[in-house]
């Protein structure tokens, strides 16, 4: 996926992945998919998840805005949340470009 990069063991970034970077992501085993997009989260990639039993944590932050100012505090402890619990371990976190939100 776009902007890919390995943050520290079992936890990735990334853009949003399309169809083709599926099968990559197959490979990393992943438990727990933490998406920080605020659109419905689509069809094809869920029954990817659903069929590999691997678990989506959806929490949209709106794109337009500046980053960390105007992000709900219950938000960003429900992703630390996420991230810190070794259980969702491998996870993908990732927004739209994998850049200013994930950072």
């Amino acid at each position: 996926p776009l902007n890919f990069a390995m943050v520290d063991h079992g936890v990735y970034r990334s853009g949003f992945p399309d169809a083709s970077n599926l099968p990559f992501l197959e490979t990393l085993r992943l438990r727990s998919v933490l998406c920080l997009c605020p659109e419905p989260y689509p069809e094809a990639n869920q029954e990817f998840l659903r069929a590999r039993g691997i678990r989506l944590f959806q929490l949209g932050i709106d794109g337009s805005k500046e980053p960390f100012v105007s992000i709900p505090e219950d938000t960003i402890r429900e992703a630390l949340k996420v991230v810190l619990d070794t259980r969702n371990h491998p996870v993908l976190i990732h927004c739209k470009r994998g850049k200013v939100k994930i950072a």
